[in-house]
C-alpha cells in the first residue's frame, strides 16, 4: 500500500488534545506553564518574583537571588492528580490520573562581597549563583468520554475524506478504513466509495480513552548580584526538555446495522520529544525598604522535536447481513512514522510589585503577559504556512494575574494564592466560549528554624475545554463535540537545608 504524508490523515481535534501529528495547537501544549516548583513557591501561587530568595521563583525573575546571604539545598516530591469530567451526547463521564514526581531540585550558594554591618548603598553587595531542576509543566492526564451519536458516523467522515481520491492517495486514516473494509469501492469509478452504513443506521454508541504522559523538565544555571541593597539584576540560562506521550482509542459499537458493520476502533499512538535552551533576565528595584518592584523577560525559546507515530484500525461484521467483507474481524496498521520539527515559543513578560515585612510577612501581586500569536511551527519535511496562518488568527495576546502572601507567626508560615489566566483563543474564533480560561487556588504552611526549613503547599488549577473527534461535511451537522472540565491538584513537600 501507498503511505501518504502522514500529518494530512490524521483524524483532529479543535483545542487542547490534538491527536497525534503536529498541527497548530502543538505551540500552545509545548508553550504552557501550569507553575510547578518548591512548596513555598505552589502555596503563594507563584507569586513571589518580587520577593525572591527562592529558587523557582527565578523561573519568573532571576534578580530575586540577589537577596541570598546564605548557601542552601533544596528537595521537593510532589503529587499530582488531574481528573476530567467530559460530556458527550448529554452523556456524563470521568477519568483521573495520579501521580508522584520531583517538581524541584535545588542548589543555591551566596558570596558577600561586604560583610555584614559594612553594606553600602554605592557599591556591590554581594553574588549569587543557582543551579536546578525544575519540572515547569505536567502533561499526564486520562480523558474518557461515551455517548449515543444519532447523527452521524466516523464512517462518514472517512467517505467525505476519500471523495475524488485513488485508493493509493488516501489519506492514512482513510486507507486503514480502506483496508479494513469500512470504505469500499462503489464500482461505477475508481475514485468513487461507499460505506456499509445507511441513513437508518446512525445510532452507534461512541466512545473514546485518551491517555496523555511526559512534560516539560528545565535544567538551570542563575546568577544575579545585589547593588547596594536597591537593585537586583540576574539572568537564568535553562536547557529544556519536553516529552508527551499520547495514545487515543476511539471505538463505535453500531448493534443496530443493517449494512452488516457492527463495530470498529481506531488507534493511534503519539511519542514526541523536544528540547530547547533559553534565558530569562530581570530586575528588582527597591525604592523604599518594604516595597521591591520587578521586571523581567523570558526570551522566546525553539524546541526541536522529533515524533514517532502509529496508526492501526479494526473492524467486525455481522455474517447475516448484506453486506459481508471476504474477512469478517479486518485490521490493519502503519507503524513508526517519524517526523521533525521546530516550535517557536513567545516570549514572556513579568511585572510584578511586593510589599515585604521582616516581622509579618510579605504580599505579592504580579501581571505576566504573553502573545501566542507570535508562536510557529517549522520544518523542512511538511509545509507550515496554514498551521501558522491559524495561530495568527486564532491564538491573541493575554495578560495573566498572581497574588501571592505568606504570614509570619514565630517558626511557622501561612500561605495563600490566586491566580488567574485568561483563554489564549481570539474571542471570534468558532469554540471560543472560555476555553482554557484558567483560575488557580493554593496555599501552604512552613516551617522555619535557622538551619532548615520544611513546606507543604498545594494548589488546584481548573478550566473547560473541547475536544472533537472527528469531522463531516455535512452542513447541519459538521461536527461533535466532547465538552470537558480539567481539575488539576498539586501537593508538594519541601526540605530547605542551609548549609554553613
Amino acid at each position: 500500500m501507498k503511505i501518504n504524508s502522514w500529518f494530512l490523515g490524521i483524524c483532529f481535534s479543535v483545542l487542547a488534545l490534538p491527536l497525534g501529528a503536529q498541527n497548530h495547537m502543538d505551540v500552545l501544549r509545548f508553550s504552557s506553564k501550569n507553575g510547578d516548583g518548591d512548596a513555598q513557591w505552589i502555596g503563594t501561587g507563584g507569586a513571589m518574583s518580587a520577593v525572591g530568595a527562592n529558587p523557582s521563583a527565578t523561573t519568573n525573575n532571576p534578580a530575586g537571588l540577589g537577596f541570598y546571604r546564605q548557601t542552601e539545598l533544596g528537595l521537593s516530591l510532589g503529587i499530582f492528580n488531574q481528573a476530567i469530567n467530559s460530556t458527550y451526547f448529554a452523556s456524563e463521564s470521568s477519568a483521573s490520573r495520579m501521580g508522584l514526581y520531583i517538581p524541584n531540585i535545588s542548589f543555591v550558594t551566596s558570596t558577600l562581597k561586604k560583610p555584614l554591618g559594612k553594606e553600602t548603598d554605592k557599591d556591590v553587595i554581594g553574588y549569587t549563583f543557582a543551579f536546578q531542576h525544575n519540572r515547569a509543566h505536567n502533561f499526564g492526564a486520562e480523558m474518557f468520554y461515551q455517548g449515543r451519536n444519532r447523527q452521524s458516523s466516523m464512517l462518514n467522515a472517512f467517505y467525505d475524506e476519500s471523495e475524488d481520491l485513488f485508493s493509493d492517495e488516501l489519506g492514512n486514516r482513510e486507507y486503514l478504513a480502506y483496508d479494513v473494509y469500512l470504505l469500499n469501492p462503489d464500482g461505477s469509478s475508481q475514485t468513487k466509495y461507499t460505506i456499509p452504513l445507511k441513513e437508518g443506521d446512525r445510532n452507534a454508541v461512541q466512545s473514546g480513552n485518551i491517555v496523555m504522559r511526559g512534560g516539560r523538565n528545565d535544567y538551570s544555571a542563575s546568577g544575579a548580584f545585589n547593588y547596594g541593597n536597591k537593585l537586583y539584576v540576574g539572568a537564568n540560562l535553562f536547557y529544556s526538555v519536553q516529552t508527551y506521550k499520547e495514545v487515543n482509542e476511539y471505538r463505535e459499537d453500531n448493534e443496530l446495522s443493517l449494512e452488516g458493520f457492527k463495530d470498529m476502533t481506531y488507534t493511534t499512538d503519539l511519542n514526541a520529544r523536544g528540547v530547547g535552551y533559553g534565558a530569562t533576565i530581570g530586575i528588582i528595584f527597591k525604592p523604599l525598604e518594604s516595597i521591591r518592584l520587578g521586571a523581567s523577560i523570558q526570551l522566546p525559546t525553539t524546541y526541536k522535536f522529533k515524533d514517532v507515530f502509529s496508526e492501526s484500525m479494526a473492524a467486525s461484521f455481522d455474517p447475516r447481513s448484506s453486506f459481508v467483507p471476504p474477512v469478517l474481524n479486518p485490521s490493519s496498521s502503519i507503524e513508526d512514522m517519524r517526523s521533525e520539527y521546530s516550535v517557536l515559543t513567545p516570549a514572556r513578560y513579568n511585572f510584578s510589585m511586593a510589599l515585604v515585612d521582616g516581622s509579618f510577612g510579605f504580599v505579592n501581586l504580579e501581571f505576566e503577559n504573553v502573545d501566542y500569536s507570535t508562536s510557529a511551527l517549522s520544518s523542512e519535511l511538511f509545509n507550515t504556512l496554514v498551521d501558522n496562518s491559524k495561530v495568527r488568527s486564532e491564538f491573541r495576546n493575554v495578560t495573566s494575574f498572581r497574588l501571592g502572601t505568606e504570614l509570619i507567626n514565630d517558626d511557622m508560615r501561612f500561605r495563600f494564592g490566586l491566580g488567574y489566566n485568561p483563554s489564549p483563543f481570539n474571542q471570534n474564533f468558532i469554540e471560543y466560549d472560555n476555553l482554557r480560561r484558567q483560575w488557580i487556588f493554593s496555599g501552604g504552611v512552613g516551617f522555619v528554624r535557622d538551619d532548615f526549613r520544611f513546606d507543604v503547599g498545594i494548589s488546584q488549577s481548573r478550566f473547560k475545554d473541547t475536544y472533537i473527534p472527528y469531522t463531516t461535511t455535512d452542513p447541519e451537522f459538521p461536527y461533535s463535540s466532547v465538552s470537558s472540565l480539567f481539575r488539576a491538584t498539586r501537593l508538594v513537600a519541601t526540605m530547605v537545608f542551609v548549609l554553613k
